[in-house]
């Protein structure tokens, strides 16, 4: 798109600046079927002189120089949207542009081969011209002769221009309609995007009219389909205006008149005799609007708020009108005898502008929906810290059984179905009722105790301070009457890594992976919270391109060894990690939790991590002694073939039995990115 955009702009410098080949033919004489013959010097609107004849002829005498005296001539027409039929010297002339789909007019540059008396010193010019509507008595620039193929360089020049233009402008236009349609049935902001939509539709359709492609489709309606396109345009930009600045609608009076100017101009178009390009009603009534947009949008500049957005509009339509209102009124004017078409450069212009209002719009909302998330985690960090602590106050009763598929829950929640379950809990695949988003619901099963209830709260705390890619985020958490605690998480569509063990020992299927966990486990350390339970089935991957997320924090803890002040006391004489009391999954534990730690430390996740390394570069587990032994590995990994010597010695000291020789999280991951 840019390189098309630039090579247009170029063409158009070129063109302006190149040298003028061959004769430029401004005098013709202009014969009309019953009435005397006229004089006319080009560019010139005749439909005045021609009145309401079908036809007309112009005619010219051309003396040709010397240079010109031999072999075929070119003459072209750079801006008139008629079809003539060309002769020279009572010999037909044959046109060089296939225009395709054109039934009764061009899309307006024109060109034809020349065929004469060798050597003669001047030649006979008629064109003939059926008025198969208004426009082809507008001749808006001198016709042009010369000894080239095709034409010369100006014509080609006008024509590359605009045939470049108008496709990157239909090509644009189509794109943001695709692009917004997306936006539109995404359901965010759809008032903004719908009326932009219409006004992207109604600019494209323009430009098609304009390149005389709208022809090969609707035949000779297309003019009335251009004049309802103005109005509805119009409407469009009112509309879209107020839905950006939240405006409301515009007032009644305002609405109902502007919306009765679609039918006056369909009965304009249905009671016409002949089609016009002139200024038309339709045009005057889309530069009302365009100028109500304006006041109202130098009212909304003043306040500070919306100050920036106002100005971009302001400046969209500040460069879209000044181009675009000349060529309105050329038929007013007789004919400018600018070649150029100036409204592809007007919407582009206006296009860009708009999208980057948008693109701003949507940067901001994104930028208050974090801050809204961040206040989010803080609610839920929070509520799942007063939960544990009122939990662990209380005795707990029995739990019920698993929910129905369709059932709401805590009257925000549609269950789904079921995702899973165990002798300690279920998973439900859920649906939000406010906006329709699938989550993932964890509750307790079996009977309930305040230590269980207590520990699910706890993982929603510790989930929740967490924020990273590669870790599973907690969106709610709460207390249902007849469920005790549930905790509400986003939704993996994948499954744990222990389902693919199969594919462990797959380096380069691994090594991403890897590096994807070292960097959660590297933001939960970040945090203050230690795992302390990391292992396959704990860690959820999706994907061809595997994503990972670090799930079930049931037993995680402080990185400081201790429970938040709050209900520490409470757990005293029956808390959830007594000093000797092993949790977690012997295997992948580090010997000093075997040996029953007082304080969990983040590198005994990064033990765990080593274990799950070795696991997934080589496909086997690292040789230990039996489980529960305080014992280091027998055989760490010396050299993993095609894997860098780097990442196999931080493998190794992750897997030392002495904690303060093994790597952090952090320099794991930027070990295994390197």
């Amino acid at each position: 798109m840019l390189w098309r955009l630039a090579l247009a702009a170029w063409i158009l410098v070129a063109t302006a600046c190149s040298p003028r080949e061959g004769i430029e033919l401004r005098d013709w004489t202009l014969e009309v079927p019953g009435q005397r013959p006229v004089q006319l010097h080009l560019p010139a609107h005749v439909d005045g002189l021609v009145g309401a004849a079908p036809s007309f002829v112009l005619r010219a005498k051309v003396a040709l120089p010397p240079d010109l005296r031999a072999g075929a001539l070119t003459l072209t027409s750079p801006k008139w949207y008629g079809l003539p039929r060309v002769s020279v010297d009572g010999v037909a002339a044959w046109s060089l542009e296939d225009h395709m789909g054109s039934r009764y007019r061009s899309p307006g540059w024109n060109a034809w081969h020349l065929e004469r008396r060798e050597g003669a010193p001047a030649v006979d010019l008629a064109l003939a011209v059926e008025r198969s509507w208004d426009g082809a008595t507008w001749i808006d620039a001198p016709l042009r002769l010369s000894q080239t193929p095709r034409g010369d360089a100006f014509y080609l020049g006008i024509k590359r221009y605009n045939e470049l233009a108008s496709q990157i402008v239909v090509g644009f236009f189509a794109a943001l309609t695709f692009v917004y349609f997306v936006s539109f049935c995404l359901g965010y902001r759809r008032a903004v995007h719908g009326w932009f939509i219409g006004m992207a539709l109604g600019a494209t359709l323009i430009m098609l009219h304009q390149s005389g492609k709208d022809q090969f489709v609707i035949g000779n309606f297309d003019v009335p389909l251009l004049e309802i396109t103005f109005v509805v345009t119009g409407l469009c930009a009112v509309y879209y205006t107020h839905a950006y600045f939240r405006l409301g609608l515009p007032p009644r009076v305002v609405r109902l008149s502007w919306w009765t100017l679609p039918l006056f101009t369909l009965f304009g178009v249905l009671t016409r005799r002949e089609q016009s390009p002139a200024f038309l009603p339709s045009e005057a009534a889309l530069f009302m609007m365009v100028a109500y947009c304006c006041v109202r949008l130098v009212r909304l500049w003043r306040v500070r708020e919306q100050r920036v957005d106002a100005l971009i509009f302001l400046c969209a339509w500040a460069w879209c009108m000044p181009l675009v209102v000349p060529e309105s009124i050329d038929g007013a004017a007789g004919g400018t005898g600018i070649p150029y078409l100036l409204t592809p450069i007007a919407f582009m212009g206006y296009g860009l502008l708009q999208m980057f209002a948008l693109s701003r719009d949507r940067l901001l909302a994104l930028a208050q929906t974090d801050a809204l998330n961040v206040e989010l985690r803080h609610q839920v960090l929070q509520r799942s810290h007063e939960l544990a602590a009122a939990l662990a106050r209380i005795e707990g009763g029995s739990l019920p059984r698993t929910l129905k598929s369709g059932a709401v829950f805590a009257q925000r929640y549609q269950v789904i179905k079921t995702l899973g379950s165990g002798a300690m809990g279920v998973v439900y695949e859920v649906e939000r009722l406010t906006d329709h988003r699938r989550l993932a619901l964890k509750l307790l099963v079996g009977s309930g105790d305040r230590e269980r209830w207590t520990r699910l709260a706890l993982e929603a705390n510790h989930a929740a301070k967490v924020n990273h890619p590669n870790v599973v985020v907690v969106h709610d958490v709460g207390v249902e009457e007849s469920a005790g605690v549930f905790v509400v998480m986003e939704l993996v569509a994948g499954s744990p890594l222990e389902a693919v063990r199969a594919r462990f020992g797959d380096r380069a299927w691994a090594r991403p992976i890897l590096g994807q966990l070292a960097a959660g486990l590297s933001a939960i350390h970040r945090c203050g919270v230690v795992h302390r339970d990391l292992k396959p089935a704990n860690v959820l991957i999706s994907g061809s391109l595997p994503s990972i997320k670090i799930a079930d924090f049931g037993l995680a803890g402080l990185a400081s060894g201790r429970w938040d002040q709050a209900y520490a006391e409470t757990l005293a004489g029956g808390g959830l990690t007594r000093t000797g009391m092993i949790m977690g999954t012997p295997f992948y534990m580090a010997p000093e939790l075997h040996a029953g730690a007082k304080d969990p430390k983040p590198s005994s996740d990064v033990y765990s991590f080593g274990v799950m390394a070795h696991e997934l570069m080589t496909g086997v587990r690292p040789a230990h002694g039996h489980a529960g032994a305080v014992l280091a590995p027998t055989g760490s990994p010396a050299g993993i073939d095609g894997v860098p010597a780097a990442i196999v010695e931080a493998l190794r000291r992750c897997l030392h039995v002495d904690p303060g020789q093994r790597p952090t999280a952090t320099e794991l991951e930027e070990i295994l990115s390197a």
